[in-house]
């Protein structure tokens, strides 16, 4: 007989990445119900998972529960406070119900975190642009689009403030880079 055959069987210790796993292919499979009773389920056991938690707020957002996401996504960023990524996330979600100065602080923080990405500069730009504040949103969008030359939405954006200010030169060659990243796209032409 062989040792092993003695040996008593011991059931693996439950570090929620069955659980997290199965969540993560429901969200990609666009079921975001499944999904939140899956990590509702890994957070009773793991609360400071912060992947998990993170998740759960950007599921609650796919159903439109925004006030609840964001209690989520506070709760993330609690655990991992320098994280670009929840903060810039965490930003979106306050955008998404009018908080504007909250969206954006948080995405200052997020661009101050990670300062070599360009979406949450993309962000504070597009925030103070929606606050009617366009002079202070071209510096962001300029280093959004510097950071990501293949950024379309960045140099549409500074196109589209610039033009709004008057600083015709500076759109024209922002629009002209939106035209050379999508050619074929008619609202790169409008």
């Amino acid at each position: 007989m062989c040792a092993a055959s003695h040996e008593k069987h011991r059931p693996e210790k439950d570090d929620g990445t069955v659980l997290y796993q199965a969540a993560r292919l429901e969200l990609e499979r666009g079921q975001a119900q499944a999904a939140v009773r899956l990590l509702e389920q890994l957070l009773t056991k793991q609360p400071a998972n912060v992947a998990a938690r993170h998740d759960l707020a950007m599921a609650l957002a796919q159903l439109a529960d925004y006030e609840t996401a964001i209690i989520q996504m506070q709760e993330a960023q609690r655990l991992r406070p320098h994280s670009g990524v929840i903060l810039n996330n965490l930003g979106g979600l306050l955008e998404e119900v009018g908080r504007l100065e909250d969206a954006m602080e948080c995405y200052r923080q997020a661009s101050e975190c990670e300062p070599a990405q360009a979406a949450p500069h993309l962000n504070v730009g597009e925030v103070l642009r929606k606050a009617g504040r366009l002079d202070e949103a071209v510096l962001p969008l300029r280093v959004a689009a510097t950071l990501d030359p293949n950024a379309k939405a960045a140099w549409a954006a500074l196109g589209a403030t610039l033009v709004s200010i008057g600083q015709t030169e500076g759109a024209l060659g922002a629009l002209r880079r939106v035209i050379e990243l999508a050619p074929d796209d008619a609202c790169a032409h409008q």
